[in-house]
């Protein structure tokens, strides 16, 4: 992903038929994985939920479509260029969560238009 652009990440849920009733989602990015072994929670640089408002997470039957914003990494954003751990949750309406997906994204610095 390049830092400053606008991007949709998409996550097909296996299994899952319909998500947009009753479903909520967080999806986060961090400079390191979380230990699952104890309390230990790395502290989001960017987090996005269905409850935001713009909304920022969004359902397409099985598919769960995040929205990072350019200005989200962009120029005035401190989130460096580098390898960051990304999570993405899901919650049904009784309160149940479950890791949906995990992974690492690749901040790429700003792409630079050549002079001619």
């Amino acid at each position: 992903m390049w830092k400053g652009d606008d991007k949709i990440l998409a996550f097909n849920i296996e299994d899952a038929t319909d998500l947009e009733e009753g479903y909520s989602a967080t999806w986060v990015m961090c400079e390191e994985e979380p230990n699952a072994g104890n309390s230990y929670n790395p502290t989001a640089l960017l987090t996005k939920t269905t409850e935001d408002d713009p909304v920022t997470i969004t359902f397409d039957g099985a598919t769960v479509l995040v929205e990072v914003d350019g200005d989200d990494t962009g120029e005035a954003s401190s989130i460096d260029p580098g390898e960051y751990y990304h999570e993405l949750k899901l919650y049904d309406d009784d309160g149940n969560e479950a890791v949906s997906a995990v992974g690492t994204i690749d901040l790429r610095a700003p792409k630079t238009k050549r002079a001619i």
